[in-house]
């Protein structure tokens, strides 16, 4: 059954055989000194299969359809038409405007009666039930919802209605029987479904609030009372009289075949150990009526009495909220209502409003904020063309603005795991005047994971629609940001001594901002050139001067696209100097980047005395045991320099970077003692923040020693971790390598 309470008409329907009609009849729960009554009379048959009922149909209409049967459930929407849903057939029928229809006056049947929606099972529907807007409904496969059915599902007949519709959920609930919800027309705060099932009651709490927000009992009758054999539920009924304590009566029969006498009512009702505050209510919406604002919650359902509610204006577009409304009982009664016209409010000002709870025992928390009602102030247009770009643990998100942006202030992107919101959201300032496109970056995502990204815009009126999702992407750890380094000087120079300027060009050519980033500029000479100066155009250089042949620069970010210029000046004695510089720096996700290397070599135009240097080979080798590690875990990295030749590598110096979150327990050389002993200095701050220097007199057959080998103990990071390091390790010596110099190893931490 359905009531109307505006005008005293009860409507349901007969599955008997004979008749199998939706009827209409006056009732008045003031009638009979408070019990109730019936005006038989009034009785009114609006539809059926007319030809073999044995209450003539006034109207005259047929049930549209596929011999629809068995009608078993209706539903009022927040309009006051009557939804009916059928045991034998999955079409869905709505009645328009029924509480006017006379025999004389309904219109066409085909404007009266229409299918407006089916179950996705196409098969039956077991009772019907509104929350909000949403029309919810249980087939011979579980729950399903069609959202916005009171305005999406008209006629034409929507495709997306009748074509075996129906969102699926409340998955956990495979069978029921009958299907009803605690909205009462013509409100439209309802928050609670109740599924009977055939050997119990389950209960979903705050259904608005969608999946992530509902909450579910699933054994809502107490089973030491139900019978060893099935209960066989079949009807269930409402008493709201106490919206914030709503009790629940079901209907049984445990014989199943209708024995006379063996049927039952359960009464079911929320119980508290102790008094205590109300819950913070729970789905607040307001929506705007003229100048009027219509507020509706829904109690939070904790088996605690609410003597009354506190509406507050949370937000104003103006600057100046309204002042808070105390909602009491009216006169004769004891229950406040869940719902509240506000008039008199301005124009072109956007509102938000909280709900709170008070009892004995005090006020509950502030409820959720309401959606904003613009009252005048048109909302903002939806952006397109939106696109991904993907990162490592991030994403870049790109978008084509509205047509208008009068009056927005920000855009927010939201990633979707599987199409639904996963709370990670990125809110960026309307771009500046003139621009057709925004941009943000998504952080806090999960690497191997795809994510599809929508759009919307904000103003003072509220929130947009959601674009249309972006297509998939999927962070990856190898995703890091594409930063270059390039390094400019003079081939070469017409005298010596002399000063010589280096420009170190560092960009960050990616759609993503690096952290904590060191440039290390290390000049290489034979007779001892240094660094004069060192001037970033943001951030700072370490200090340089004579003897100082590595200076260190640092910017605590750059954003995508900023170009960052050093200008390094050398002193440059007689032979040929290099300048080599490095960048290192972190993404967002705290993975450690090595990005590349560059150097150009200076040669006096007039060279100095010639001076004798051997060619030799003088090959690095090195390993990384294992080449991957979990956190927190140790590891072994090991470098040899040899020399087999019978020319010997003088003053051998070996130069190991190591990557800063990379600790370093040991270092160890060898030979470490005889005539030609090796040595390493202890690690220091350096480029990556960990650099050690090895040397040895001289290597080579005709020397006491062929090679030397440095081997390094060294431990991973904590979890939460997943880096990629590349330590590396340079041998120079006096004389020319003709070999390579260089051994860089790689070592996975994951």
């Amino acid at each position: 059954m359905a009531f109307d309470s505006g005008h005293n008409l009860l409507y349901f329907v007969d599955n008997r055989s004979a008749t199998r009609g939706v009827f209409r009849i006056s009732y008045s729960p003031a009638g009979d000194g408070g019990n109730g009554s019936f005006d038989f009379s009034s009785t009114f048959s609006m539809g059926g299969n007319s030809t073999a009922d044995t209450f003539p149909s006034q109207t005259g209409c047929p049930f549209p359809g596929n011999n629809p049967q068995l009608p078993n459930s209706v539903a009022l929407d927040s309009a006051g038409n009557l939804w009916v849903g059928f045991g034998r057939n999955g079409e869905i029928i709505r009645f328009n405007n029924p509480s006017a229809a006379t025999a004389a006056n309904f219109g066409t049947c085909a404007s009266f009666i229409q299918i407006v929606a089916a179950t996705p099972d196409n098969h039956l529907s077991n009772g019907l039930a509104w929350i909000g807007h949403d029309l919810w409904s249980s087939d011979g496969k579980g729950p399903f919802f069609i959202r916005d059915a009171d305005t999406s599902c008209l006629v034409s007949p929507n495709a997306a209605c009748t074509d075996k519709n129906g969102t699926r959920a409340l998955t956990s609930i495979t069978t029921s029987t009958v299907v009803m919800s605690d909205q009462v027309y013509p409100a439209t705060n309802g928050n609670n479904l109740y599924f009977a099932l055939p050997g119990n009651l389950v209960w979903v709490g705050n259904v608005a609030a969608g999946s992530a927000g509902q909450t579910v009992s699933s054994s809502y009758i107490n089973t030491a009372q139900l019978a060893s054999t099935p209960a066989n539920i079949r009807a269930l009924t409402l008493d709201a009289t106490d919206p914030a304590n709503l009790v629940v009566y079901a209907g049984d029969d445990p014989s199943a075949i209708g024995t006379v006498g063996v049927g039952r009512w359960f009464q079911t009702m929320q119980t508290a150990a102790a008094p205590g505050v109300p819950g913070a209510p729970l789905h607040v919406v307001a929506a705007e009526v003229g100048t009027d604002a219509l507020i509706n919650w829904s109690p939070a359902q904790v088996a605690q009495p609410v003597t009354s509610y506190t509406v507050h204006n949370s937000f104003a577009s103006n600057g100046s909220p309204l002042a808070d409304v105390v909602v009491a009982p009216a006169s004769g009664n004891v229950y406040p209502p869940t719902s509240i016209d506000i008039p008199g409010l301005s124009a072109s000002v956007a509102y938000e409003f909280q709900v709170l709870a008070t009892n004995a025992q005090g006020p509950s928390a502030y409820s959720a904020p309401s959606n904003r009602i613009p009252l005048g102030i048109t909302l903002p247009g939806t952006p397109s063309a939106v696109q991904a770009t993907a990162g490592d643990a991030q994403a870049a998100v790109r978008w084509t603005l509205p047509q208008s942006v009068n009056g927005i202030t920000s855009y927010t992107v939201s990633a979707l795991l599987n199409g639904v919101a996963t709370g990670i959201i990125s809110t960026v300032a309307a771009p500046a005047p003139g621009s057709s496109t925004g941009s943000a970056i998504v952080s806090g995502l999960t690497n191997s994971t795809s994510y599809t990204f929508t759009v919307h815009a904000t103003s003072a009126a509220g929130n947009g629609s959601e674009s249309a999702p972006s297509l998939p992407v999927t962070p990856l750890i190898s995703n890091v940001p594409n930063t270059t380094i390039v390094v400019n000087g003079p081939p070469n120079v017409a005298s010596v001594p002399t000063q010589v300027t280096y420009t170190v060009t560092v960009t960050d050519a990616s759609l993503f901002p690096i952290f904590n980033v060191n440039l290390s500029n290390v000049l290489s000479s034979t007779d001892g050139a240094f660094i004069v100066s060192a001037v970033s155009d943001s951030g700072t250089c370490s200090a340089v001067g004579s003897g100082i042949t590595q200076t260190i620069c640092n910017v605590p970010s750059m954003a995508p696209g900023q170009v960052l210029n050093i200008t390094v000046v050398a002193q440059m004695n007689a032979a040929a100097i290099t300048l080599t510089s490095t960048v290192t720096a972190f993404d967002t996700n705290g993975s450690s980047l090595t990005f590349s290397k560059a150097f150009r070599t200076s040669q006096p135009t007039v060279q100095p005395p010639p001076q004798t240097l051997p060619t030799i080979s003088v090959p690095v080798s090195g390993s990384a045991i294992p080449s991957t590690i979990h956190p927190s875990d140790t590891g072994i990295l090991t470098w040899t320099v040899s020399n087999g030749t019978n020319i010997t590598a003088n003053n051998v110096v070996f130069t190991i970077t190591v990557d800063p979150l990379l600790a370093i327990n040991s270092v160890t050389v060898t030979p470490a003692t005889g005539a030609n002993p090796a040595t390493c200095s202890a690690p220091a701050p350096g480029l990556g923040g960990n650099v050690i220097v090895c040397t040895i007199a001289s290597l080579g057959k005709a020397s006491n020693a062929q090679s030397m080998t440095m081997t390094l103990g060294v431990t991973a990071p904590p979890p939460p971790a997943n880096f990629q390091f590349i330590p590396s390790g340079t041998v120079k010596f006096d004389g020319i390598d003709s070999s390579n110099s260089t051994a860089t190893l790689i070592v996975r931490v994951k």
